[in-house]
């Protein structure tokens, strides 16, 4: 979700039944995160959306900057700059720390279990939902025109059931 539902409106289409959804999750006690992505068009929000998620019970925030790849090798979106992160952020982490919700950043995940592996998913610790409803084990492979999209392809929803390849 890119923070607030006017920009990921923008960004990815609609947010439509996206806060009856995250309330939904709360409500059962289902552990989840949200995921978003920094761009220069979204930056700015991101300290409000903070606060917003954590007025709505959000538990825990991943946050990344955005990479040139996927979508964003065919739009007009570009990464949000240094010095933009940087005030954001630290502001972000100011109100996560009075709010009580964790922030998550790929350069913090695995700090306390260094490994190979630049990410969690690849440690087989997370699994992405992509909008096609195919399940991905990497968050950098997220499309079909990523050469290497189908080494990472670990299975896929079937209405309500998640159906995993023999080879998970």
């Amino acid at each position: 979700m890119d923070v607030v539902p006017e920009i990921n409106n923008f960004l990815r289409g609609s947010s439509v039944g996206l806060e009856e959804k995250i309330r939904m999750l709360v409500a059962n006690n289902v552990k989840f995160h949200i995921r978003t992505t920094l761009t220069e068009i979204n930056i700015e929000h991101f300290p409000v959306a903070v606060i917003w998620w954590a007025g709505l019970g959000v538990p825990a925030i991943h946050f990344e900057s955005l990479s040139i790849m996927g979508r964003a090798t065919q739009s007009d979106i570009k990464p949000a700059s240094n010095t933009a992160l940087h005030r954001n952020i630290k502001m972000a982490v100011e109100i996560a720390e009075k709010k009580d919700i964790a922030l998550i950043h790929s350069s913090w995940m695995n700090l306390n279990d260094p490994g190979d592996y630049f990410c969690t998913s690849c440690k087989g610790k997370q699994f992405i939902l992509l909008p096609d409803g195919k399940i991905s084990s990497c968050f950098m492979v997220e499309s079909d025109d990523n050469p290497i999209f189908e080494k990472f392809i670990v299975g896929k929803m079937k209405g309500c059931r998640i159906v995993f390849n023999k080879n998970v």
